[in-house]
């Protein structure tokens, strides 16, 4: 069952369908977007984008292609992995063995020279990175938002990170195989309006972590509404719909003081609508920071370990437990004093001139290319 899984995953993505240098590989939109950065950036680069989409009755026409790749070794390893973990677990390892084979093939006599993706975890990214590394192809990796403790060590030759708290990252989980490069924190910078928060008739932000708590969401919300008195509550649930608790954001959407963002746009599109904005571990502070937008952490907002991302620890977001407990003078003189060159950890390219360090990014990275 685990092998026919893997087996399944490649019929859902289409090959290389016309002669190119780079190919970049990816499933959802905050991946994409990080792809378009390097596609703009380098513009003498041939970059071909294959997507692995939902699974549709019209992939089966892949299934001739998808057989030449099976063989008894594949299905050996992914069974006996599948002895000593979970089913889940087992059927990533199936995927990741199936889209790996895939690639191996595609790339072989393909003239590709540069393998492009936007995840360290996700199957088909690391089937593409390891099948470019066999073939002595140049792959490189650039993250799509903040990651937690544990991520697998970096493989790519090439490497676009946020910041050095990053690069710390996976430095502790081994050493790099290639380069590192600072690209900065996605989005627009403008400087922190901190009289945001003065403001008495308030637009409030709920950003939403991937995994949350209906019951303490509905109690955070509550108490929002009472403690601030808001305008409007702009509520952008986390864009993975896979496992979204769609019940609870059709309910909220009844609630005429609730506005339910698609999460479908970038996440600016719902910052420039808010005064400042409440979230817990989730990678969105960065963004809403780079932005100018101030944020706040507090409990309930979230079914994850609290500090997941070391936000609060490394004095980059102010922390309270509770909404009664929140207090905006005090999260004006947090934003003051060092808070920049904190916060400049976490994203190298903050408060520079956007143009100068991507130019300086370009020749940098061109370098290696």
């Amino acid at each position: 069952m685990v092998w026919l899984w893997g087996f399944a995953s490649t019929l859902k993505l289409r090959g290389i369908e016309s002669a190119t240098t780079a190919l970049a590989v990816y499933a959802y939109r905050n991946e994409e977007r990080q792809i378009e950065f390097i596609a703009d950036s380098f513009k003498g680069l041939e970059l071909q984008k294959i997507k692995v989409e939902a699974f549709r009755i019209g992939h089966l026409l892949n299934l001739a292609g998808s057989l030449k790749l099976v063989n008894l070794k594949q299905f050996r390893l992914a069974a006996r992995f599948a002895k000593r973990n979970d089913f889940l677990v087992s059927c990533r390892l199936a995927e990741t063995l199936m889209f790996y084979a895939k690639a191996v093939v595609e790339l072989r006599d393909s003239g590709v020279k540069l393998v492009v993706v936007s995840s360290d975890t996700n199957p088909y990214a690391m089937g593409y990175a390891f099948a470019a590394r066999r073939s002595g192809i140049k792959s490189l990796y650039i993250n799509h938002g903040h990651i937690p403790e544990g991520p697998p060590r970096l493989v790519c030759d090439i490497s676009l990170l946020d910041g050095n708290a990053l690069a710390d990252l996976y430095k502790r989980a081994g050493p790099p195989a290639g380069r590192i490069f600072f690209k900065g924190v996605e989005g627009e910078f403008r400087a922190l309006n901190l009289d945001a928060l003065d403001e008495r008739e308030p637009v409030i932000g709920v950003f939403l972590s991937l995994v949350t708590d209906a019951e303490k969401l509905l109690r955070v919300i509550e108490d929002i509404t009472r403690r601030f008195d808001p305008k409007k509550i702009v509520l952008r649930p986390h864009p993975n719909e896979v496992i979204r608790n769609h019940r609870l954001i059709g309910a909220l959407r009844e609630n005429p003081r609730i506005e339910v963002s698609p999460a479908s746009a970038v996440a600016i599109e719902d910052l420039k609508k808010c005064h400042f904005i409440f979230a817990a571990s989730c990678s969105v502070h960065l963004t809403a920071l780079r932005f100018g937008v101030p944020t706040i952490h507090v409990d309930g907002l979230d079914a994850v370990p609290h500090d997941f991302y070391p936000f609060v620890s490394r004095g980059i977001v102010p922390y309270f437990r509770s909404v009664d407990d929140v207090d905006l003078d005090a999260v004006k003189k947090f934003y003051q004093g060092d808070w920049s060159e904190r916060f400049r950890y976490f994203d190298e390219s903050y408060g520079q001139d956007a143009a100068s360090f991507r130019q300086r990014l370009v020749e940098e990275v061109g370098r290696c290319l």
